[in-house]
């Protein structure tokens, strides 16, 4: 078993028209329906600001913008029936593809594949 740890984030609201994006997902342990902005983890030397243009390109293929920092959120905790800590750093940006704003959903995949 892994020791546990604080973990480093980097996420993007996509502010657009008094609107955000969010990724919706249930949680399996509780099956409560759970609402994130789109980004993920820092990489060890990766300052957040490279993170959220990576994870971006990585999840929907996607190029940004006027990438400016929100602030900072601490968040504590607990998903799938484990406890969990992580320092969020929270960005705002804009696709440069204009048109990604007119689609009522995107597509995303995860590095490891899962939708």
């Amino acid at each position: 078993m892994s020791e546990p740890r604080i973990r480093a984030l980097a996420l993007c609201v996509f502010h657009h028209q008094g609107k955000i994006l969010v990724n919706q997902f249930v949680d399996a342990d509780t099956q409560q329906t759970l609402f994130r902005p789109l980004g993920g983890g820092i990489d060890f030397g990766e300052h957040s600001a490279q993170a959220i243009v990576r994870e971006v390109q990585e999840e929907l293929g996607q190029s940004i913008n006027n990438l400016r920092l929100i602030g900072t959120l601490e968040s504590l905790f607990v998903y799938d029936g484990k406890p969990g800590h992580e320092i969020v750093q929270v960005y705002d940006a804009c696709f440069e593809d204009a048109t990604v704003y007119q689609r009522a959903q995107l597509d995303a995949q995860e590095s490891d594949g899962a939708p």
